[in-house]
């Protein structure tokens, strides 16, 4: 492996692990800020790389419209303001340096190996021998424990039945679906892996998405295991994948009828959203969150679709009615304005380079990507924002780059 890939792996690691990844995205923002900027320079002049220009102005447009919206909305801090514009550096140099086909294959491969490491640490705490004890302790700003494996923290309170479910490195298990079922995706449509590798790789993200016991999460696995069976379109795999669809089915019962936590935990959820679409309130506080998370944040975006709500909106939202704005595809749009939220969910979808695809291939898609990132709050995140920002750009462009479109 060169040097410049190499550092690819690094800082698409380390920007996993510090915008999403538990006790880092919310404890010690500042710093690694800085830190992972800096490794993206690096990468940057060690791939003799050059900015582009559509990249470029995907930032300029994103800062724009983001400081057009404090200065309507309220200013919300120096600090903020900071952040916001750290991660969009972060952006420009992220996809000057690293190209699109490879940035899918290192964060597939990454989020691959973070699943088989999880996957093990819930193993060894199953049959009694919790070695990734020996790691250390790190607690977030909710004094929540998880023991720091590198390439994975199972919570201290893993022991526990109410909190045994997978969350890789990230900040709660429904986090780790949306990283699971993204990754799937991208191995789904890689050209590059025979189909022996691709259903290697599905059997591990599928098994971990089962564990994470996340709704949207085992739905959406769901969804991609049906959309290999009809990729695959050969016999002797067809039945293989199917089965592998009805195992996640029935081995998901099997232990959510044992459990009375996570049967409430995947099917109270829905269970409240009707309640309180029906009754207007509901006695899963997840449930109510989500649901309270599209309604109140829609009533406030209508009242200024131009400009959005901005971060104070968001503040107020928080202080006045409890709502925590976790519904990602619509806060794409009430954060900073109808353009802007234009702009980058085109670019997600366009990343996902659907054109020659199925209408049922296409559909399931958008379904599984609304899906994985409906119950949290990653619009504006820089990992999302790189997702963006590659829509739209050319593979021809990374030819100066001397970066392989893939890692052999």
């Amino acid at each position: 492996m060169s040097l410049q890939n190499f550092f690819s792996y690094i800082v698409v690691y380390f920007l996993l692990l510090f915008k999403a990844g538990f006790f880092f995205v919310e404890t010690i923002g500042r710093y690694t800020n800085l830190i992972l900027l800096a490794i993206s320079i690096i990468l940057f002049i060690i791939s003799k790389s050059r900015f582009i220009n559509s990249t470029i102005w995907f930032a300029f447009l994103t800062l724009f419209c983001e400081i057009i919206t404090f200065a309507t909305m309220g200013f919300p801090g120096i600090e903020f303001v900071l952040s916001c514009t750290f991660n969009v550096l972060l952006v420009v140099f992220i996809v000057s340096a690293i190209g699109k086909e490879q940035f899918k294959f290192i964060f597939s491969n990454i989020n691959l190996v973070i699943c088989v490491i999880s996957l093990i640490c819930f193993i060894l705490h199953y049959i009694g021998l919790p070695l990734y004890q020996k790691f250390p302790l790190l607690f977030n700003s909710h004094g929540e424990g998880g023991y720091f494996v590198i390439l994975s923290i199972p919570r201290i309170e893993f022991s526990e039945w109410s909190n045994y479910r997978i969350q890789g490195i990230y900040w709660e298990p429904g986090a780790f679906q949306f990283f699971i079922v993204i990754s799937a995706i991208f191995d789904l449509f890689n050209k590059n892996f025979s189909g022996k590798v691709k259903l290697f790789r599905l059997i591990v993200f599928s098994v971990t998405v089962l564990l994470t016991f996340s709704t949207t999460g085992i739905i959406g696995g769901l969804l991609v295991v049906f959309l290999y069976a009809f990729k695959a379109r050969k016999r002797s795999i067809i039945p293989l994948v199917m089965f592998l669809f009805f195992l996640m089915i029935a081995i998901s019962y099997k232990i959510i009828d044992e459990n009375s936590y996570l049967y409430y935990s995947l099917f109270g959820k829905l269970n409240g959203i009707k309640d309180s679409y029906m009754y207007g309130g509901s006695s899963d506080v997840s449930a109510e969150t989500r649901f309270n998370s599209f309604v109140y944040v829609l009533d406030e975006y209508l009242k200024s679709p131009l400009v959005g709500i901005g971060q104070m909106g968001r503040l107020e939202l928080l202080r006045r009615r409890s709502v925590m704005t976790t519904f990602t595809p619509l806060n794409m749009f009430a954060f900073y304005g109808t353009f802007l939220g234009v702009i980058h969910v085109v670019g997600i979808t366009r990343f996902m380079n659907l054109r020659g695809k199925s209408f049922l291939e296409i559909i399931i898609v958008i379904v599984i990507l609304i899906l994985s990132v409906a119950s949290e709050q990653f619009a504006f995140n820089p990992i999302l924002m790189c997702i963006s920002a590659y829509g739209y750009v050319s593979r021809i462009k990374y030819q100066n780059n001397k970066i392989p479109n893939h890692i052999v």
